[in-house]
């Protein structure tokens, strides 16, 4: 049996000020594209079973562009004719039920079964299987894992973090203890955690299909040190039965709209405004295509251990023309020693920043204002307030 497995597609998901001819957020038309670009891989695939873990949207009230944009995903992926199993995750959920849910209108697709407030044990007689659809309100509800009755092959779908999985990412969902995935499932497709790998044995998250968290650059080094990391993102194509012990598990590569380009940090430790623009200047001109290689891209320049006088001796009208060339350019200036105050949880460390833009992520749009919007101007206040420190 092929198994199509993908998740947190994060649709409606903003970043960055710049948009497209039509008006939409530059990023959010990324988003949209590289989960169309799943789907289409999906249906070409032919699988037996498909399967979207969680997070289909990046808010509990998604605008009509991400609306209209995951209707058409999943009526294409229903001309399959196969069972298509998805779940709420905690971005795409609303905190009450009272409140509602867009989730519910996907269901009603052909072929669309989806649980969302409650888990749901669906068997499915063509395929031999039985599945648990454990959204996250089940997890965070601390409904009990487990399957009424059985079949030849039974499947778990989950949405939620594997304590002590967490690398560079900020944790933030419901945790699920690890003997979970060790009940016998044939398979546990996960979603929550944005890099593709395996937590258990038969049990993976697939990863998200953009770059939808407020720290990309913990993705990408989460996945260069578990040696996944090839400038995409993934979708897996799982296998199950004929006389296989485990699953066997294919990642297909998800192409990107653009790069993320992290520059390597320079420490401006005792040399002046000159010399850190000359290594500036190097840095963005030694990439592949020197400095047209930005354009478009989302790039990422750390400089530690920079002065308030060094940072204000700048040639900051180049600066201006790296961040108009680039979706995105951030110069990351850090002033010497500089200790950001600790936000204390149960899960990893976090900033004050992290904690902040974690927070507004998960709010609903207020006054027709979307979280996104109050995220990037965080951002803009955040790097204000750390220059002004200099």
């Amino acid at each position: 049996m092929k198994i199509a497995h993908f998740a947190d597609t994060h649709l409606g998901f903003k970043r960055f000020t710049k948009h497209t001819r039509t008006g939409i957020n530059q990023r959010e038309a990324d988003v949209g594209a590289a989960s169309r670009r799943t789907v289409n891989a999906i249906v070409e695939a032919k699988p037996d079973l498909v399967i979207h873990a969680g997070d289909i949207f990046h808010s509990p009230r998604p605008n009509p562009n991400a609306i209209i944009h995951a209707v058409k995903d999943f009526t294409i992926l229903s001309t399959l004719g196969v069972p298509i199993l998805a779940i709420g995750g905690n971005h795409d959920q609303p905190r009450t039920a009272e409140t509602g849910s867009i989730l519910p209108l996907l269901a009603d697709i052909p072929n669309v079964h989806m649980a969302i407030w409650e888990s749901v044990e669906l068997r499915l007689e063509e395929l031999e299987l039985t599945a648990l659809l454990y959204p996250h309100a089940s997890l965070a509800s601390g409904s009990p894992i487990q399957l009424e009755q059985s079949s030849r092959f039974q499947i778990l779908i989950a949405h939620g973090d594997v304590a002590g999985l967490y690398g560079h990412q900020e944790a933030g969902g419901a945790q699920m203890a690890d003997e979970k995935l060790t009940y016998g499932w044939d398979y546990v497709a996960l979603g929550h955690y944005h890099t593709c790998r395996e937590v258990a044995p038969n049990a993976w998250y697939s990863g998200s299909t953009e770059f939808v968290s407020p720290n990309p650059w913990g993705e990408i080094l989460d996945e260069i040190e578990i040696g996944t990391w090839q400038g995409c993102k993934w979708w897996l194509e799982v296998n199950i039965g004929d006389g296989r012990p485990c699953a066997s598990i294919i990642p297909r590569p998800i192409k990107l709209s653009r790069q993320h380009i992290d520059l390597q940090p320079i420490d401006a430790n005792g040399i002046g405004p000159s010399r850190l623009m000359d290594r500036l200047r190097e840095h963005v001109g030694g990439l592949p295509d020197g400095p047209s290689s930005i354009e478009g891209q989302v790039v990422r320049q750390i400089v530690r251990n920079v002065s308030r006088e060094t940072i204000a001796g700048l040639d900051h009208e180049r600066i201006r023309q790296w961040k108009a060339k680039a979706l995105n350019f951030n110069l990351d200036l850090r002033k010497p020693e500089k200790r950001e105050v600790v936000a204390r949880s149960a899960g990893p460390s976090k900033t004050v920043n992290q904690t902040v833009i974690e927070y507004l992520e998960g709010l609903p749009p207020i006054d027709g204002i979307e979280n996104s919007e109050l995220v990037d101007l965080a951002n803009r206040k955040f790097e204000e307030i750390a220059a002004e420190e200099e």
